[in-house]
């Protein structure tokens, strides 16, 4: 198979799933083709209407969240039992077509938590870099608003996952 390749990675050459990268789109997800090009700039699809960058922040936050609550890999894995041949994933088919229904869903429930937890310590990396280190986001320009719980960008990712209902302003000392 042909490989396309891009800064510090390759991919099979092909159409691609609009969430997961390495996943081709047909039965994977019901997500529309598109073919890769890491030098277009898509809209996030959570892009707040408002251009203030606390609202941003929410947008990114709750983007994760939502990631957080499907997994495709998680799908493949409990309703197909298998991953296509042409995945990199295929190495793991023979553990799980050997697993009954219920322990494919119990693995599927187990690939999701781990999903949920890498986010969780993507955002722990960042808090501390954000605290001891100097680094800050923007959003055009403005400086971003970050750690509105006050527990970390991994405490509102937390928080959001638990129905933590964000601040109508940002300010976490004003409801």
């Amino acid at each position: 198979m042909s490989r396309v390749r891009g800064p510090g990675f390759s991919l099979p050459r092909g159409p691609w799933c609009e969430r997961s990268l390495g996943l081709p789109r047909c039965e994977d997800c019901a997500c529309t083709t598109m073919a890769y090009n890491p030098f277009v700039r898509r809209k996030a699809p959570g892009m707040p209407t408002s251009r203030r960058p606390v609202d941003a922040y929410k947008a990114i936050v709750d983007q994760l969240v939502h990631e957080t609550t499907r997994s495709v890999t998680q799908r493949v894995v409990t309703e197909r039992g298998y991953f296509l041949e042409t995945s990199d994933h295929d190495v793991y088919n023979p553990l799980v077509r050997s697993l009954t229904p219920e322990q494919r869903r119990l693995l599927g429930d187990m690939l999701q938590q781990e999903r949920g937890d890498a986010i969780h310590d993507v955002l722990v990396v960042l808090t501390d870099w954000m605290s001891s280190d100097g680094l800050a986001f923007t959003f055009q320009g403005e400086p971003m608003l970050v750690d509105i719980s006050g527990m970390g960008l991994h405490g509102d990712f937390v928080g959001r996952l638990q129905g933590w209902e964000w601040p109508n302003n940002g300010d976490p000392t004003k409801p």
